[in-house]
């Protein structure tokens, strides 16, 4: 699956220029429409996936992708900031926002992210995720949960940061059983998403850092 159309807001940075080359040539993207940051009116474009490069200060190019998201709420979101350290966990666990990635990401994690919004998934970079505290997953008594052998070895690719594709390509499933797998995992940790499903699997030793 590919985004048709996608808008990148820019502000002319360095990063922005690094940024707007790689989604040009993306494998999941066809085309990409540049507009400066000034520019909201983008009704017309009707685009699958909305960028915000970072502007300003962070809590500032936040502020500009709720107001986008707002005024077009079923395009995806990447959002570019400089730092996390203004953003709380829950808000980053909660948030609008499809995704929110620092400029300084690796081209891999990028495609990982790119990738994983075209198949309607959540992607949190690592050092996102090894920000969240142990209180955002429920406790469990005994390591009382048992995972089938398939389970435990999907849930080591979902901790791995792998999409429902690549596990699928890995094992020789179809994306289907892949998707199953991860729907029974998220219903057995009793936990909303893949990001709290990997805490939990990092933090009751079901997954080794």
């Amino acid at each position: 699956m590919k985004f048709g159309k996608v808008v990148f807001y820019k502000n002319n940075s360095f990063h922005d220029k690094a940024l707007i080359s790689y989604f040009t040539n993306c494998e999941f993207i066809e085309s990409i429409i540049v507009v400066s940051q000034k520019i909201h009116d983008i009704g017309n474009i009707n685009p699958d996936l909305i960028v915000v490069g970072s502007t300003g200060t962070d809590t500032e190019t936040i502020a500009l992708a709720e107001k986008l998201h707002e005024a077009y709420p079923k395009p995806k979101k990447i959002v570019f900031v400089q730092s996390l350290q203004k953003l709380n966990n829950n808000y980053l666990l909660n948030s609008i926002i499809n995704c929110i990635l620092l400029i300084s990401v690796t081209k891999t994690e990028l495609m990982h992210a790119v990738e994983h919004l075209t198949q309607n998934q959540v992607f949190y970079m690592q050092s996102v995720i090894n920000r969240f505290d142990n209180s955002l997953v429920p406790a469990i008594q005994n390591n009382s949960i048992n995972f089938s052998k398939r389970e435990s070895e999907i849930l080591s690719y979902i901790c791995q940061g792998w999409s429902n594709s690549e596990i699928a390509e890995k094992l020789f499933l179809s994306k289907r059983t892949v998707e199953t797998h991860r729907a029974n995992l998220l219903i057995k940790a009793e936990v909303k998403n893949s990001i709290q499903l990997v805490i939990f699997a990092i933090r009751y030793n079901f997954y080794k850092v």
